[in-house]
């Protein structure tokens, strides 16, 4: 076969597998986040993934157990140890360990020392801020926060679990009874827990964005806050930048 015409054979197919990919339009670059968590919707305290998987995150206090009292440490033990006993379904401990945003404290401290009339205290005042300036940029203080992430059962397949009325009834029967065992079960860990010391309560739909966002996202997280506005019962989420009223309320995200 001339060369000629088989390098014109090999160029013809390249412009024609080029005119295909170009016709199937352009490919959307998918992201770590989009490929692990693929949240379809939050609403009502829920996340929703794919697949039909939903989740309730409980926000979980501290107790400081060194400073109690022999007596009152034996009475937590023997609560915690009834509160995992009493589970029936697995949850996932989420600890976060961040530096915390003094943004706003430190506005405040420094608006109070340029108001002070004296001018050695006014002076005390500044370095005092300096130093927890340099306390926090190197990270000696740490805000940890607690959670429980609360699972309902696996979603069953389809052909199972389609009732009268097609899909759409089904997704609907299916949201419903998730909701009712993501309820029972957060009241009942908030309640065992309660016998422990441990204060928790359930997160709402703009805090497990915002938590989301900050677990997934650390890099941004801290210099932009999430925009919400809840819309037909679902959460848009949408990046916006720090603004001052964000900074005066203290918020990082």
């Amino acid at each position: 076969m001339n060369p000629e015409l088989l390098s014109l054979a090999l160029l013809l197919f390249a412009a024609l597998g080029l005119l295909l990919l170009r016709r199937g339009g352009p490919t959307r670059r998918t992201t770590v986040q989009g490929t692990h968590l693929a949240i379809e919707a939050i609403a009502d305290g829920v996340v929703t993934f794919a697949g039909g998987r939903r989740r309730a995150v409980l926000a979980v206090g501290s107790l400081n157990f060194a400073t109690l009292g022999e007596a009152k440490q034996r009475e937590v033990v023997v609560g915690y140890a009834a509160a995992l006993d009493s589970l029936t379904f697995p949850v996932q401990v989420l600890v976060r360990a961040t530096p915390p945003d003094l943004t706003a404290y430190l506005a405040a401290r420094d608006a109070r020392a340029a108001r002070e009339p004296h001018a050695r205290l006014r002076h005390v005042a500044r370095d005092r801020n300096a130093f927890v300036r340099r306390l926090a940029g190197g990270r000696a203080f740490i805000d940890r926060r607690f959670y429980l992430v609360v699972p309902t059962d696996d979603p069953r397949p389809a052909a199972l679990s389609r009732p009268r009325g097609g899909r759409e009834a089904a997704d609907a029967g299916d949201e419903t009874t998730a909701a009712r065992q993501l309820a029972a079960r957060c009241d009942d860990l908030i309640r065992q827990l309660g016998r422990c010391g441990l204060v928790a309560r359930r997160l709402d739909d703009a805090e497990l964005a915002a938590l989301y966002f900050a677990c997934w996202c650390p890099d941004i997280a801290g210099i932009e806050r999430l925009g919400r506005e809840l819309r037909d019962g679902g959460l848009v989420v949408a990046h916006e930048r720090a603004t001052s009223t964000a900074t005066r309320e203290g918020r990082v995200a």
